[in-house]
């Protein structure tokens, strides 16, 4: 079973999956370049997880308790003229999504800062990249 991390972000790409205007273009950590047909496109990533420890199970190894967070950081890639409008109404619907989920919700989800950037190119290119944190509670011994 992959780790609370992992699941989270993998619930994030299915959800997101052919639901927004970017269709089937969600990825979880890709490193390739995007094509041009490929736009508008979601990339989901892990970006850090910090812990803390919290006083629950004592000093029982196997009943400590640990809160963590991650922050998964999830980029809106367009290529077009219009690529900040094409971006933002990609956003609302990743985020309308995102804050909907029952699952994700369970892991008491948060938005925080956004990017946006632009490039030159032969097309326009601009993203968005939306920081989302995600707080939850584990076992200290077990991260899945």
């Amino acid at each position: 079973m992959p780790s609370i991390a992992e699941q989270i972000c993998q619930r994030v790409e299915a959800v997101l999956m052919g639901a927004t205007s970017a269709g089937l273009h969600v990825w979880r950590d890709r490193n390739d370049a995007l094509t041009r047909e490929e736009s508008p496109a979601i990339l989901i990533e892990a970006l850090e997880e910090s812990i803390s420890r919290s006083n629950i199970g004592g000093r029982l190894p196997g009943l400590r308790v640990e809160q963590a967070t991650l922050v998964v950081l999830v980029t809106i890639c367009v290529r077009s003229t219009a690529w900040q409008a094409v971006t933002d109404q990609v956003r609302i619907e990743a985020h309308r999504l995102l804050s909907a989920d029952p699952v994700l919700n369970g892991f008491e989800i948060a938005r925080q800062r956004c990017e946006w950037r632009s490039a030159s190119a032969d097309l326009p290119f601009g993203y968005a990249s939306q920081q989302y944190s995600f707080t939850y509670l584990s076992k200290a011994t077990d991260l899945a």
